[in-house]
């Protein structure tokens, strides 16, 4: 158990997508820790996760994660300037990632989940920016099968790519989730979804886009409302 820290200032210093160029903040590559009541902020990674990089069943609770970055902008080195996690079955709950930012062709400025079976509840992105490989707020890959968000806000973040707030490529529950004031470049300003996920409750308010669906845009099979 990690418990009641600030964590910031870190940098990594690798120049591929190698451990040593992920989560300048906090990297978790084993096991089902818990880390809770943390302040994890101001860290740089040139790769994945500047500000937590997680790989396994951990548990995340009662976090702040704000200003982290990403300066790498190669195929392999851009994504979750927040959080990355490609941990099947973590846990998120209780977070506030707000002012995180990707390089110029990055994905996921809040949050990049690449797992199956996570949960993400009582959370609120906020203000993060992603290049244009998109999900300013939050980005699941096409990998996450299982995984469920319930009461997740999402408002005023933005992309050069897809999907200013979220960009979703798996199929997915969502529940009561709010996406609002979100603004991309290309399609989806408020949701880019190009999959048949679910959606509960969903609130879709005031997004923006310069190119197609400023608040939702769909790209594949039609998804369950």
């Amino acid at each position: 158990v990690l418990d009641g820290f600030t964590i910031t200032g870190g940098k990594t210093h690798g120049l591929g997508s190698t451990i040593q160029s992920n989560g300048a903040g906090i990297a978790n590559t084993a096991g089902t820790p818990i880390f809770r009541n943390l302040w994890v902020k101001d860290n740089v990674a040139f790769a994945l996760g500047a500000g937590i990089y997680n790989t396994s069943g951990a548990t995340f609770f009662n976090l702040i994660v704000e200003n982290n970055s990403i300066t790498g902008n190669t195929s392999s080195a851009r994504y979750g300037a927040g959080i990355y996690n490609s941990g099947a079955g973590a846990v998120f709950s209780n977070l506030v990632v707000k002012n995180n930012k990707t390089g110029v062709s990055g994905a996921g400025g809040g949050m990049y989940s690449t797992a199956a079976n996570v949960s993400l509840s009582n959370a609120v992105f906020t203000a993060n920016t992603s290049g244009t490989d998109g999900g300013g707020g939050f980005y699941q890959s096409t990998v996450g099968a299982g995984t469920v968000l319930n009461n997740v806000s999402v408002e005023e973040n933005s992309t050069t790519g897809n999907g200013g707030g979220m960009y979703i490529g798996s199929i997915i529950t969502l529940n009561d989730v709010t996406v609002k004031g979100n603004q991309a470049t290309l399609s989806g300003g408020g949701i880019f979804n190009s999959s048949a996920s679910i959606f509960n409750r969903l609130h879709v308010l005031q997004n923006t886009s310069v190119q197609n669906g400023g608040g939702f845009c769909h790209s594949t099979d039609l998804a369950q409302k």
